[in-house]
C-alpha cells in the first residue's frame, strides 16, 4: 500500500497511509445508507405534520423552510459540514477509520472541504466514475476534488499508531537539556537511518542493526553509550538532542 511521508518543522517524519479505493467506497456506501434512512424519515415526518396542519396549502411560509433545513440541507451539505465539524470524518469514514487531511498532514480549512465537495459530482456523476480511476493512479489515492483542494483521505488508525511512537520524542518538553552536543551535526540522512532502525526494523535482524548503528553513532559523536542505558534509549536520546538543536536553530 502506498504511503505518504511528511516532514514537520522539527524534522520529524510522519507517515500517512492513504485509504484504499475499497475503504473509500465502503465509507461512501455507509454514508448513502444513513442519508437515505434520514431523508425517508424526515419526509415521512414532514408529510405527517402537513396532513395535520395543511402546511403546503395554508402555511407555505413554514413548510418550505422546514423542508429545506430539515431534509434538503442536511442531505446535500452532509459531507462538508460533517467533515469540518468532526476533524475530517463523516460517519462512514469514522466507521472505516478514514479521515480527510491536507497533503502536508494538517487539518483542511472549511474552503478545502467545500472545494472537494463541489467537485464530487464531476468525480462520480458527470464523468461516470472518473474519480475512482484517478484514485487508482495517483500516488496518494486522490480524486480530482482532493487534487484541487490539496487534500487526501488517509487511514486514521495508521496515523494514530505513528503518533504514539512519536510521543517518545520528548525534546519539546519544557526545560529539556540535551546530552550530546554533537548530535546537532547529524545529517538528515543519518537521522533517517536512526529512525528507520528504531521504528521499522523488526525480527532477527533488529539486534544486529541496533548494535552496528550504536557503534557508528558513538564513533560519529566521539562518545560512549552510558552503561545504564540500552541501545534503544541511547539512540532515542541522540534523536531528541538532534531535534532539540534543529528546532532551536529554526527559532
Amino acid at each position: 500500500m502506498a504511503k505518504s511521508d511528511i516532514i514537520t518543522g522539527q524534522y520529524v517524519k510522519l507517515r500517512q497511509t492513504p485509504a484504499s479505493v475499497s475503504d473509500r467506497l465502503l465509507a461512501q456506501l455507509i454514508d448513502y445508507v444513513i442519508l437515505t434512512i434520514y431523508s425517508a424519515f424526515a419526509i415521512y415526518l414532514l408529510m405527517e405534520v402537513d396532513e395535520s396542519y395543511d402546511l403546503i396549502e395554508y402555511h407555505p411560509f413554514w413548510f418550505y423552510p422546514i423542508l429545506f433545513f430539515g431534509c434538503i440541507f442536511p442531505t446535500v451539505f452532509y459531507h462538508p459540514v460533517c467533515e469540518w465539524l468532526n476533524h475530517g470524518q463523516s460517519i462512514g469514514k469514522a466507521v472505516m477509520k478514514c479521515r480527510v487531511v491536507s497533503v502536508d498532514g494538517s487539518t483542511p480549512t472549511l474552503g478545502g472541504y467545500l472545494l472537494r465537495w463541489l467537485l464530487y459530482p464531476i468525480d462520480v456523476l458527470v464523468s461516470g466514475g472518473l474519480g475512482v480511476i484517478v484514485i487508482m493512479f495517483t500516488d496518494n489515492n486522490q480524486r480530482l476534488g482532493d487534487l484541487a483542494a490539496g487534500t487526501m483521505v488517509i487511514k486514521s488508525n495508521a496515523l494514530e499508531k505513528q503518533r504514539i511512537s512519536l510521543s517518545e520524542f520528548y525534546y519539546v518538553s519544557q526545560g529539556y537539556q540535551p546530552t550530546f552536543a554533537d548530535a546537532a551535526n547529524l545529517s538528515l540522512r543519518q537521522v533517517e537511518v536512526i529512525n528507520h532502525t528504531l521504528y521499522d526494523v523488526n525480527g532477527a535482524n533488529r539486534e544486529q542493526c541496533l548494535n552496528r548503528l550504536t557503534e557508528k553513532v558513538q564513533e560519529f559523536l566521539d562518545t560512549v553509550k552510558p552503561a545504564s542505558a540500552s541501545r534503544e534509549d541511547f539512540l532515542y536520546t541522540v534523536l531528541n538532542d538532534y531535534y532539540y538543536y534543529a528546532s532551536t536553530l529554526e527559532e
